[in-house]
């Protein structure tokens, strides 16, 4: 009897001891969890600051530029500026937003870059593109910005750039005519997309530099997934 009273005791103390284990295990995750979570927030809030700026610099010196040359289209420039910029304004603190969404803003990006270059830049964006997906906002607005900034553009060499599906990607490819003045630097902007997309997609963005294109695949991010 005093053997089955001890071996009762002890598996009362062990049951008891077992709970009070795993909800102390159960809370250290949940805390685990949200200091990842936030510390996942402050690393994407990071990034979005990072690039931000990076796209009113270069848009400031666009204008710079249209302002010595044409007093009239610096002022239209000025005017959609605003507007493009309130879009970065109003998705500046969402991890992602529809591809329909980034598109529109993309195109009004390129009609600006159209004043400067005189229809030397040719865009196709795959009409059978499905809209179900979501971006990272400005992220492909940047792609197409580095492609403009490091490449030669001229009647003669215009330059062409293209988006698509292939597979899980939305790929952005631009012809490679590099300009030998400028010092290649889109690192930083492509470091930061890198970054943000394997935060939220869980996969790696794919760049290469094939056949005379320059190539980056953006892994799809489902909606439900945000």
């Amino acid at each position: 009897m005093l053997l089955i009273e001890i071996l009762i005791i002890v598996y009362v103390f062990t049951l008891f001891t077992g709970i009070d284990f795993f909800k102390m295990w159960r809370e250290g995750l949940l805390k685990q969890e949200s200091l990842q979570r936030k510390a996942v927030e402050l690393q994407m809030e990071t990034l979005k600051n990072q690039v931000n700026p990076h796209f009113l610099f270069n848009s400031l010196n666009t204008l710079t530029t249209l302002v010595h040359k044409d007093a009239d289209r610096a002022v239209q420039f000025i005017l959609q500026l605003s507007d493009i910029y309130r879009y970065v304004l109003e998705h500046k603190n969402k991890p992602t937003v529809p591809w329909t969404t980034e598109k529109k803003f993309v195109e009004n990006y390129l009609k600006l870059q159209q004043m400067r270059f005189t229809n030397n830049i040719f865009i196709t964006i795959d009409a059978c593109l499905k809209d179900n997906f979501q971006v990272v906002p400005l992220s492909v607005q940047m792609l197409v910005e580095n492609a403009i900034k490091h490449n030669i553009i001229t009647t003669d060499d215009p330059l062409d750039i293209a988006i698509f599906l292939e597979g899980n990607f939305l790929v952005v490819r631009n012809k490679l005519q590099v300009r030998s003045s400028v010092e290649y630097s889109e690192n930083v902007g492509l470091d930061n997309i890198k970054q943000q997309y394997e935060i939220l997609a869980k996969k790696k963005v794919e760049v290469s530099r094939e056949g005379g294109f320059f190539t980056v695949k953006l892994p799809l991010i489902d909606e439900q997934s945000v």
